[in-house]
């Protein structure tokens, strides 16, 4: 679970001028929440006013406790001044329900919470508001005691209707303008998700004069976050600057590792008896998935370093042009390893060519390490001595795949070299006790119907996993024997039926093959960026000159000197990014367009067009 400090990175390394001033102040709540793991955290914004502050709330959870989480809320003023300071507490009451026997809760709960004291002063205007809420229960009870309000409590009911609502209010006497309210809520009405969760404080005598209403966003499509924003300037209750703000907002790119994704939670209205004091924006930071359409991560997930185009074997389906005998110098190598660690990158790829031929191989994988940088090593199995291969254990490999695209000789000699030595490093990985050892397989119309015993060769070397490799254009840019219809709904069948200890998975470049495999009756899973090709989406590459591209397979060089600055600024990744925006046919209308996206280096290498996708689909407009 994402600890507070990984949200704070992350926010940290975003740029909002519009919604928060440049020195924040949150360095006090790292310092003693920073360890405290959560689910998800929320920097709560004024839409209608000028100023750039904003209170820091923190979700905890408590499966221990009678209520399953409790909310810490820290008011800016405490935080900027005062961080060892009580925050404002909030506690789930989901479980207090109108016309239940709350009481065992009340003192299991509450108590513990508010304190005797002020429960026994609360408690009989606590069980007037539960008994008229006419079936609703109540979301949360909060003590802000952080602000010196030791005489009250605030209640949140749980979603509810306009009349409910509004209902509610006049049972209780509030005294504020209801028709005020009646007109606001129906101008929302359309824009709210569940219902309205109103807020206020309890006394002994009666409720506090202002109250909120809380509701979240019908939807988490960002044009739908838009014209509801819009509608806000219309009413005066959002400032233009803000709505600019929040909209960028939900379109930051979420991050990669832990998973962290920016939304907005909730808006809240302030009401009194006056008319609306405040407008604000729950802006979200979570490690829940809540919106899957975002094109790209933050930063990077992943790099692959073209070490070498040198190599033994001449295989029939290479994508490297093996004649130029690159190489990249080394400290172009370990530049890049730093920036990679320094702009947030998890995994490098190290590649070639064949990897082995680099002499600074070891060196690499050791800095990798250094930089709590994964590595991963691709092997054709040339020049794999077991010396060798326990000397880049020793430095700290993380991965080691094995190239092989046949159980067979026969099988695998129609588009590689090398069967033996391919073999002869399983066994030595094996005999090793190697656990992070893979296959990768290119599946191809020769070898398709091999697949079930690939399946039966890695079990017999004990390699972890088999990852099934799109079949990409070659170094003469040609696309040859590509699997046809029935050899990938054959595949993706064997893939979902198989129960064994291996791991089998397509690469996201095979996305048509990913979109089978994850497709059922009801549902396709195989959504989100690593739906498909992860160019410039979730990873890229450097080539042996140290230029960056989008990967190893997409040719398209560029001169950058950060991997940040490519990431943000390169309109090449740009391009790649909006290709979903313009498709052309065979993708544009097939059944599988919202779960497919094609390699992208095929449309590029074959028809010079990013838009195109992959005229040479064999499941095209179909499911």
């Amino acid at each position: 679970m994402p600890q507070v400090k990984d949200y704070l990175d992350y926010f940290q390394q975003q740029r909002h001028p519009a919604l928060f001033q440049e020195n924040v102040g949150l360095e006090g709540v790292e310092s003693r929440y920073g360890a405290l793991e959560t689910h998800e955290v929320i920097y709560e914004i004024r839409l209608n006013r000028e100023e750039r502050g904003m209170d820091f709330s923190i979700r905890v959870d408590t499966p221990d406790r009678p209520y399953s989480e409790y909310w810490l809320e820290l008011d800016e003023e405490l935080y900027r001044n005062d961080i060892a300071a009580e925050p404002c507490r909030f506690i789930d009451a989901s479980a207090v329900l109108a016309g239940a026997d709350n009481d065992a809760w009340y003192d299991a709960a509450l108590r513990p919470f508010a304190g005797d004291a002020r429960t026994d002063a609360l408690l009989p205007m606590l069980k007037r508001v539960v008994a008229a809420l006419d079936g609703v229960a109540l979301y949360q009870i909060g003590a802000m005691t952080g602000r010196g309000e030791t005489d009250r409590l605030r209640i949140f009911t749980d979603a509810m209707t306009k009349d409910a609502a509004l209902s509610l209010l006049r049972e209780l006497g509030w005294t504020g303008n209801l028709t005020l309210v009646e007109r606001y809520l129906s101008e929302w009405e359309a824009c709210r998700k569940e219902g309205y969760i109103l807020d206020f404080d309890i006394f002994p005598d009666g409720v506090s004069e202002k109250i909120g209403v809380n509701f979240g966003p019908k939807s988490k499509l960002p044009q739908k976050t838009d014209a509801f924003l819009e509608l806000l300037e219309r009413q005066g209750l959002c400032l233009p600057e803000k709505a600019c703000g929040v909209s960028a907002w939900i379109r930051t790119y979420p991050c990669y590792e832990p998973f962290t994704q920016n939304d907005v939670s909730h808006f809240k209205f302030a009401f009194d008896a006056s008319g609306i004091l405040d407008a604000k924006a729950y802006l979200r930071q979570s490690d829940n998935c809540y919106f899957r359409g975002f094109r790209a991560f933050f930063r990077p997930a992943q790099m692959n370093l073209e070490l070498t185009t040198r190599c033994p074997l001449r295989c029939p389906q290479c994508y490297v042009s093996l004649n130029t005998g690159r190489e990249m110098p080394l400290d172009t190598a370990l530049y890049w390893l730093r920036d990679a660690a320094e702009c947030g990158v998890k995994d490098i790829n190290l590649s070639g060519g064949e990897t082995l031929c680099y002499p600074h191989l070891t060196e690499l994988i050791r800095e990798c390490k250094r930089l709590s940088l994964r590595s991963a090593v691709a092997l054709s199995g040339a020049y794999a001595t077991e010396e060798k291969l326990r000397e880049m254990i020793d430095a700290g490999v993380n991965e080691i795949y094995v190239s092989l695209n046949g159980s067979t000789e026969e099988v695998n000699a129609r588009t590689r070299d090398g069967y033996a030595l391919a073999i002869r490093t399983l066994e030595t990985l094996q005999k090793i006790g190697f656990a992070e050892s893979y296959v990768n397989w290119v599946m191809h119309s020769h070898n398709a119907d091999d697949l079930q015993n690939m399946i039966a060769l890695c079990e017999r070397y004990g390699v972890k996993g088999l990852v099934i490799l799109a079949f990409k254009p070659d170094s003469a840019h040609e696309l040859n024997s590509y699997p046809t219809e029935t050899q990938m709904r054959d595949a993706a069948r064997i893939v979902r039926k198989y129960k064994g200890s291996l791991e089998i998975q397509a690469e996201p470049c095979f996305s048509q093959l990913r979109a089978l495999i994850k497709n059922s009756f009801l549902i396709n899973t195989n959504t989100g960026v690593f739906r498909g090709c992860g160019a410039g989406r979730d990873g890229i590459s450097v080539s042996a000159e140290g230029k960056l591209t989008p990967c190893r397979h997409l040719d398209v060089e560029e001169e950058w000197r950060s991997i940040a600055e490519y990431w943000e600024k390169s309109p090449f990744l740009r391009r790649l990014r909006e290709t979903e925006d313009c498709r052309e046919t065979p993708c544009k209308g097939c059944t599988l367009e919202r779960y497919c996206l094609p390699c992208a280096a095929v449309g590029m290498k074959l028809h010079g067009d990013l838009k195109n996708g992959m005229a040479e689909c064999p499941l095209a407009g179909k499911m």
